[in-house]
Formats: C-alpha cells, structure tokens, sequence
C-alpha cells in the first residue's frame, strides 16, 4: 500500500470527477483509494487539495442536505482541456496540502503572519492568468 500522497495522479482524479458529475464523497475516497493503493487520508488530501484550488466543489446532497457530492466546476473543465491548466492541478499538491509536516508547518507560520489570504489572491490571479494565456493559444 503506498503512503505518499504523491502517488495520486490529481489530474486523473479531476477527470473522474468531471465524468462522473455528482459523484459522492464516501464513494469518491473508496475509488481513489482503490485505484491508487492509497490510505484514505492521502485520497481525502487529494480531494481537499481539488477543491482548494477552486477545480472541485463539494454540494449538499438532495435527500438530507448532509452527504457531499462533487462536480467538476467551471474553471476545473476548462483547465483539464489545456496542458497548462493540467500542470496548475499537478502543481496544486505544494500549495494545498495538509498532508505533510512540512506543509502543515509551512501553514501555520502563513496563517500567524496573515499570508494565507495573500498567497490565495496570488494563486488566483496566476490561474486567470494562465486560462487567459490557455485561451489566447487556441484562438490561434
């Protein structure tokens, strides 16, 4: 069984979501668990890591309003169709990760010096950039 959440192929993952739209939370974790021979924190990492940096988002289910389904969002479509919006999601692993002691003390220190929100504005002003650049590349 792999231990490093690097071992999950976030891209893939993204392409799951997106085709199986309204896929749920439990079922997710067991399909990327399944997949990658990972433990179910990596796969949970994995999915938080998608939906931090704004590819996935979570809605409350239809029946109780308590269980999770996730859909690919807008900009997760659009960056799974250029190769450089599926280097941001590869990429997001450094940035969103809870996983290791390295990240978990990496955002502690941010969140004391109030960096966390600086280095969000930063992230998201670099991804429009880059669907912008994506953009222009296929109108050519």
């Amino acid at each position: 069984m792999a231990h490093k959440s690097q071992l999950i192929d976030l891209v893939q993952v993204a392409e799951y979501v997106g085709e199986s739209e309204g896929v749920e939370y439990s079922a997710l974790v067991t399909w990327i668990c399944e997949t990658f021979e990972c433990r179910e924190r990596a796969a949970k990492d994995s999915l938080s890591i998608l939906v931090k940096g704004g590819w996935a988002e979570a809605r409350g289910g239809q029946s109780d309003g308590r269980s999770r389904t996730y859909h690919l969002t807008p900009g997760g479509h659009e960056d799974l169709a250029t190769d450089i919006g599926r280097s941001a999601v590869r990429s997001a692993r450094r940035r969103f990760s809870t996983c290791s002691r390295r990240a978990r003390r990496v955002r502690e220190h941010q969140e004391r010096n109030g960096l966390i929100e600086y280095g969000q504005e930063l992230w998201l002003e670099q991804q429009t950039a880059y669907r912008a650049f994506a953009a222009s590349v296929q109108s050519i």
